[in-house]
């Protein structure tokens, strides 16, 4: 009976033991339970991050080529940009220099209009001053044969100084007048002097319009 009661106290104390062992004394792989738990969560963040690090390895191979591909088109498109500045500036050059041909071109027409205007203008007016010089002469001539026109009546006989005008600046043409003093008919009586002065006359008329 008392054996009985001993081994009853020491089971009863081993599995009381037991018990507290679960509770204060280390795990039986190591450490406390805090640790292992510890462990445990390191253990899946660990896994996880592998898997990450795996994953962005798989995607970073599979957007290699595509990066590669970007990178690629994205120097030719550099390239294509300096080209077409390339070609833009040489527009530009070209745009320039024809403006400025054109423009001297332009410059030159004007100048030569300008020139060819001067020059009719001079012509034009050494044309009008010439005009104003035979009038000029003309008046003076025609003055000129108004006088000898009037000592010739006076030198003539009254009927035939009543054939000429009183001066070729009347109503009549010259032209006419000096066909009525080429077809008068002198007297003997008028004397050869007069003939000769008549005759003087008429050529000086003709003169005038050669």
């Amino acid at each position: 009976m008392v054996a009985t009661s001993i081994a009853l106290s020491s089971t009863s104390g081993r599995s009381g033991g037991v018990k507290r062992s679960g509770h204060g004394k280390p795990h039986v792989l190591g450490g406390s339970n805090n640790l292992v738990s510890e462990r445990n969560r390191r253990e899946k963040a660990e896994a996880a991050l592998q898997s990450t690090k795996l994953s962005l390895r798989t995607v970073a191979q599979d957007l290699a080529p595509q990066v590669q591909q970007l990178a690629q088109a994205v120097k030719e498109l550099r390239l294509l940009i300096a080209k077409l500045q390339e070609v833009q500036d040489e527009q530009a050059a070209e745009i320039r220099l024809l403006q400025h041909e054109r423009l001297r071109t332009i410059e030159d027409s004007v100048e030569s209009v300008r020139s060819e205007i001067s020059r009719a203008k001079e012509q034009q007016h050494i044309s009008i001053q010439s005009h104003v010089s035979k009038i000029d002469d003309l008046d003076e001539k025609l003055f000129a044969l108004d006088k000898e026109l009037l000592k010739l009546k006076l030198a003539l006989p009254s009927a035939v100084a009543a054939q000429i005008p009183a001066s070729f600046t009347d109503q009549y043409s010259s032209s006419s007048t000096a066909i009525t003093l080429g077809n008068i008919e002198i007297n003997r009586s008028s004397g050869l002097e007069v003939s000769m002065k008549l005759q003087e006359l008429v050529m000086d008329l003709e003169a005038l319009y050669v």
